[in-house]
């Protein structure tokens, strides 16, 4: 994923700033998990510095913060413009950053120019909400100078994990961003409609950015978990047997073979049923003659019939991702399909250089 343009207008153009305010704390604060760190101030535009902290074992999956969100002084609202690595939610296309356990994320904020005093508000919702919501009252600042300005590092340091989700054509797409990774899973129903088994099938599709060779092997790399509650509320786990390239290629073949010879067939019938119309017409002599030749085709196709058929008509269906290496700069697509147990939602999980992707999918 490229860096969002503003951190890099931020961060390179130094002559554009200003001022530099470091944060010394808040009277208030309704995100305890919420550091504000730092202001910086230039022709047209403020800037926010924050890291956030999960302090918990779990994932953190749906950071965001909220596009109403806007800077008081003395009452007078500046509108949040932009946001680095904390994404501002869009109920249409929403993306959330994901912070795993006792991790940090750095962000950056961009408001409407505003007059930074001592004491000014930043409020993400103005009502009484839950903690975690990104209000922080009477904010406290000292000058600092530019040469202690952050650089490049700050994101770098934490950076975010991006998670989002969309539908195109009745298909909905999960998608991660991570260092110039980006990962995107499909769940493809069509797919058993129109090739039969297996049930589920994932399109995994990388891009990977990160400037470095990537090695993925199924079952330590991917693999696939069924999850289902119990009587007693207790999760049950399983692991899902991944559908390898070679099985399906023996079971598609066998379909394939009686489809083309479903058709081939067909079409012997078709021209038997012609050449008996044609012995029976006032055509002239030479057609009749045709028609006799068409009429000794077995309905019974050969073997080499069929081959044939197959081999000049075929199946365009996608292939299996396989134990392999997505090089730097290279975009790789594949399916992962696997066999199905009685289970509530399914789990394909992704470990790509030592970071893990969760893509879920509840049981239709």
């Amino acid at each position: 994923m490229k860096k969002i343009i503003l951190a890099a207008v931020l961060l390179s153009t130094v002559s554009g700033l200003h001022a530099q305010w470091r944060i010394t704390g808040t009277d208030k604060s309704e995100n305890s998990s919420c550091e504000l760190i730092q202001i910086l101030e230039s022709d047209d535009a403020t800037f926010i510095f924050g890291t956030v902290t999960n302090p918990s074992d779990d994932l953190y999956p749906y950071s965001t913060i909220s596009r109403t969100t806007c800077v008081y002084v003395d009452d007078e609202p500046y509108k949040l413009l932009n946001s680095v690595n904390l994404p501002i939610y869009d109920e249409a296309t929403p993306v959330y950053a994901q912070i795993s356990g006792h991790q940090k994320l750095n962000f950056i904020m961009q408001f409407e120019k505003f007059p930074v005093t001592d004491g000014f508000d930043l409020i993400e919702k103005d009502s009484k909400h839950t903690e975690g919501t990104y209000n922080f009252y009477g904010i406290h600042i000292e000058n600092a100078g530019l040469e202690n300005m952050a650089d490049d590092s700050f994101l770098d340091t934490y950076p975010a994990v991006l998670y989002g989700d969309f539908s195109n054509e009745g298909k909905t797409t999960q998608y991660y961003m991570f260092q110039a990774l980006t990962l995107s899973c499909t769940r493809d129903i069509e797919y058993r409609d129109q090739y039969g088994q297996p049930d589920y099938v994932f399109f995994l599709t990388f891009e990977n950015g990160s400037g470095k060779d990537l090695s993925l092997k199924f079952g330590k790399d991917v693999w696939i978990t069924g999850h289902s509650t119990k009587s007693n509320g207790k999760e049950d786990e399983k692991a899902m047997k991944i559908i390898r390239q070679d099985e399906y290629e023996r079971y598609f073949h066998g379909k394939d073979y009686n489809a083309a010879r479903h058709i081939v067939s067909g079409e012997a019938a078709e021209l038997s049923d012609a050449a008996e119309q044609a012995k029976n017409s006032t055509i002239n002599s030479d057609v009749r003659a045709a028609a006799g030749l068409f009429s000794l085709l077995s309905l019974a196709s050969s073997d080499k019939e069929v081959k044939e058929y197959m081999k000049a008509h075929p199946v365009d269906r996608p292939s299996a991702l396989n134990d392999c290496t997505i090089k730097a700069g290279e975009k790789k697509a594949g399916y992962v399909a696997f066999q199905t147990r009685k289970m509530d939602r399914y789990v394909l999980h992704v470990n790509l250089d030592g970071y893990e992707y969760k893509f879920s999918w509840k049981k239709e």
